[in-house]
Formats: C-alpha cells, sequence, structure tokens
C-alpha cells in the first residue's frame, strides 16, 4: 500500500490485488481526511481490503441468494412490463429474506429452501408460489452461469394439496346469484356508479384492469374492444395481462342495458358538472376511476351484505359461474374471458365446473327417458 497527500491536505491510500476473475492486477483506492497517520493507514488498509472482497465477492462463485435477486430484479426491468417485474419483486422481497440474503448461492439446497418455507404458517397455496419464484430466479441463475447445474431446480416441488385441508382461494369466491342480487339491491341505492360498474364487470367478464382502461371508442354497438388494461401497481395503462387478452367480447342485451345505463349516467352527470372525458369510467374530474376506491367499496360493501370481504376479481369470476351454470361452453367461455386456451379456463374453474356437473346429476337422477312400462 502507498500514499499520496492531494492539494487540499488529505490523503489518497492505492494497493494492487490480483482479481481472481481475469487474473490481472487492479489497482484500488481510498481517501481519508487529514494526514498520512499510522492510525489512518491502519483504517485504508481495512477499506482497501474490503472493497477488494466486495469485488471478489460479487464472482458468480461467492454470489449470495441477496445478491442474485438484486441482478434478477434488474434484468426484469429490462425485459418485462412493469406490472410483472413489480409482482415479482413483492414476492421475492419478502422470500429471500426468509430464506437468508446472505446465503451463499452455491452452498443453497432444495432440503433448505423447504424447511424455511415451512417455517411460515402459510397455506399450501402461497408455498407453492412461493416455489414457483425461487425456481424462476435459480433458473435464470442457471442460464446466466450463477449456477453450475440444475439440480436443486429440479428437486424443488410444489407442496401437494391434502384434500382434507380447505384452501380458500381467490378463485372459489365467486358470489352466489342471491348474493349478488342483494348486493346489487344495496348499491343500487348507496353508490349509483359503483352499481353500473359492478354490473357491467359481472355480465362482461372484464377485469377491473381492463374496465378502468377502457375508452368510449373502445365500445361499439355490438362489441366491446380490449387492448389495453389499467397496471394498478405503477398506475398507468400498459399493454393487456397476455397477448390472448386482447379480445373482442360480445356485447349480449343486458350487458347492452347496463352500457346504455353508464352513457346516461355519465352525460348526466357531466353536463351538470360540466366535466368532457373519453374514459367510459371517469371521475368528476374527468380521469380515469379509482381502482383503489372503487376496491375498497367493494370489500367493505360485501362484508356488509353477505357478511364477507371480496375484491373486485369476484365479478369475473361470477360472470363465469353464470355462463358455466348457463351452460355455455368451455370454448366459448374461455374465448370471452381472454384466457390463451381452454386447458386454463379449466384448471381455474375446475370447482365451479364439478358444481355444475353435480346440479346436473342431480336433475338427471329426476328425470325419467322412457316412458314406465
Amino acid at each position: 500500500m502507498w500514499s499520496e497527500a492531494t492539494p487540499s491536505g488529505d490523503t489518497i491510500y492505492r494497493e494492487r490485488y490480483k482479481h481472481p476473475l481475469t487474473g490481472k492486477l487492479k489497482k484500488y483506492s481510498v481517501t481519508l481526511k487529514g494526514k498520512d497517520t499510522a492510525k489512518n493507514r491502519k483504517i485504508a488498509s481495512q477499506e482497501l481490503e474490503r472493497k477488494f472482497q466486495d469485488d471478489c465477492y460479487a464472482l458468480p462463485d461467492n454470489i449470495t441468494l441477496g445478491e442474485l435477486q438484486k441482478r434478477y430484479a434488474a434484468y426484469q426491468r429490462k425485459t418485462f412490463k412493469a406490472s410483472t417485474y413489480r409482482r415479482n419483486e413483492y414476492v421475492l422481497e419478502t422470500l429471500v429474506p426468509l430464506i437468508g440474503s446472505s446465503v451463499l448461492l452455491k452452498n443453497l439446497t432444495a432440503g433448505y429452501i423447504r424447511d424455511k418455507l415451512l417455517e411460515r404458517t402459510d397455506n399450501p397455496v402461497t408455498l407453492n408460489e412461493y416455489v414457483k419464484r425461487i425456481k424462476a430466479m435459480l433458473r435464470w441463475a442457471y442460464e446466466s452461469d450463477y449456477l453450475e447445474n440444475t439440480v436443486i431446480i429440479d428437486k424443488l416441488k410444489r407442496f401437494s394439496i391434502s384434500k382434507n385441508v380447505e384452501v380458500i382461494r381467490p378463485e372459489d369466491k365467486y358470489l352466489e346469484p342471491e348474493q349478488l342480487e342483494a348486493l346489487f339491491d344495496y348499491m343500487e341505492k348507496s353508490k349509483e356508479q359503483w352499481y353500473l360498474l359492478t354490473r357491467f364487470l359481472v355480465l362482461s367478464g372484464l377485469r377491473i384492469g381492463e374496465a378502468i382502461a377502457l375508452d368510449k371508442s373502445d365500445i361499439s354497438e355490438t362489441d366491446i374492444t380490449v387492448n389495453k388494461t389499467f397496471d394498478v401497481v405503477n398506475r398507468e395503462i400498459t399493454t393487456p395481462k397476455t397477448a390472448a387478452s386482447n379480445r373482442q367480447v360480445f356485447i349480449q342485451p343486458e350487458l347492452a342495458e347496463v352500457i346504455k345505463d353508464i352513457k346516461r349516467f355519465n352525460r348526466n352527470r357531466d353536463i351538470l358538472i360540466g366535466c368532457r372525458s373519453s374514459h367510459f369510467f371517469h371521475t368528476d374530474q374527468g380521469e380515469r376511476i379509482s381502482y383503489q376506491a372503487y376496491s375498497k367499496y367493494m370489500r367493505e360493501t360485501t362484508e356488509k351484505v353477505i357478511g364477507d370481504r371480496r375484491t373486485p376479481h369476484c365479478l369475473r369470476h361470477t360472470h363465469a359461474s353464470l355462463l358455466f351454470a348457463d351452460g355455455v361452453s368451455i370454448d366459448t367461455i374461455s374465448r370471452r374471458l381472454g384466457h390463451e386456451n381452454s386447458k386454463i379456463t379449466r384448471e381455474i374453474y375446475l370447482h365451479i365446473i364439478e358444481k355444475v356437473k353435480e346440479k346436473d346429476r342431480e336433475i338427471l337422477s329426476t328425470k325419467r327417458i322412457l316412458k314406465a312400462r
């Protein structure tokens, strides 16, 4: 280590270390206030060593799970939609500290990850979401040469969900017809705009973000054009969730009536307050409606009316359940909801399909196909 005095009276300390990645000497420096003293030399030596170790620590052989998370996040920010990478970041910001941010990636094992996950009391659905996210990050690590092989990825398995354990998922919480009617009765008297939006979502099957993003020009006499969505996390209009989400939603007579009521509501209110807006659902100021405001209203209203909090997304599931109950084909429902294929629809709504089958069996059990002889 050697030192140099600066014009301001401070001291620059320098040292060369052989970098393990390149095999070449690399110079490091640190500036301390004051003259070159024994105390400053000791501090400088420690600081230079720390800088060198930090540089080496970032090498694949010494990378920690926390460092990997930072690099993975940086990669996703550049290659994914904002809503996607932020969702992944939220999960990993909880998951990585749980496993251990300082754990060396090369020492990580599938058993250790499972043990750490099982220390939580989350239900299997949440645990499986964690497994999915950590496996995606580890696969990226393998593809980026931070992992030598895929052994740990192959060993990490989803947690099985016992048939004796009831797991309440958002998909299960669709509204029964009687609950829906009670909700409509209350909403119609409490807040007309939210009442109309709720009916619109139930009858169209649109995601709440897709509805918020609608402009008046997206609605024709026969169809609703869905080609954008509102990103709740970043509060901006962006492309739909998947390519299949770009779709034309047929306006059936019931939905046409609701759309007519929404246009009437907008026209009367806008004339009264002198507002102009190109958005189909908008505030008194002409801005797009607030997801947070409607979501809060839904949670509080459903708790008051049916005794259980529900989110706006339950209305999409309610739409699907009503179509299944009316005997609409799964392919038609899949296209209407914007799923990539009917297999996805079947997996999401398996519980509803089974319920419809059970109802069909009950009906058939009371029917006679042939006349009694």
